[in-house]
């Protein structure tokens, strides 16, 4: 199915998920043939794709790159994905982290959501039921960098509007002496 075949293309988490290159995930969970096959097919939709099978070596990646998406086992050996996921929000605060786990209780639904999982998935899952959930990912990690960007932008506007004009004019005088224009701007004005 196409684009244009589809009435409401926003609600087809499989057509949205092919828009969404240059997502990159981290893939972590101690059985080889769940984390390869989950990691091959991702990749198949355009995902950029990282798998490693502990969490110690997730957040050796996490350190050395930028991942989107942390999805990974809750019951691992070593560590589990509950200390992973606080161990990787300490890295990167915007990453998003999806657990998943074939032993899920409320309670261990309930500490994941806690300690700051964006989501649970029950294992074993189909490809299609984690489609949405990707897509909701990726869409919340978006709006999490542009927030913090804007917040970076107001703070820089903030202290670059808190310029006094006594220092304008002082600066002003300083340089009066030299062969240079000056133009300084204003929300409201230009002077000089």
């Amino acid at each position: 199915m196409n684009r244009e075949d589809n009435p409401n293309p926003e609600n087809d988490a499989s057509l949205s998920v092919r828009h969404d290159l240059g997502c990159k995930i981290l893939v972590v969970d101690d059985e080889v043939s769940l984390r390869t096959i989950l990691a091959q097919s991702l990749i198949s939709l355009n995902y950029d794709v990282d798998s490693v099978g502990s969490g110690s070596e997730a957040l050796e990646r996490l350190r050395d790159e930028d991942f989107d998406i942390l999805l990974s086992d809750l019951m691992m050996p070593g560590m589990d994905g509950l200390e992973l996921l606080k161990a990787a929000l300490e890295i990167d605060p915007n990453l998003i982290c999806i657990l998943m786990t074939g032993q899920g209780t409320i309670q261990t639904a309930v500490d994941a959501m806690k300690t700051g999982a964006f989501d649970y998935v029950l294992k074993p899952f189909r490809l299609e039921t984690m489609m949405p959930v990707l897509a909701r990912a990726i869409k919340t990690r978006r709006l999490h960098l542009e927030n913090v960007q804007l917040r970076e932008a107001v703070a820089i506007h903030r202290s670059s509007s808190c310029i006094s004009p006594q220092s304008i004019m002082s600066f002003a005088r300083e340089c009066s002496g030299s062969r240079t224009s000056m133009c300084f701007w204003s929300t409201n004005a230009c002077a000089w």
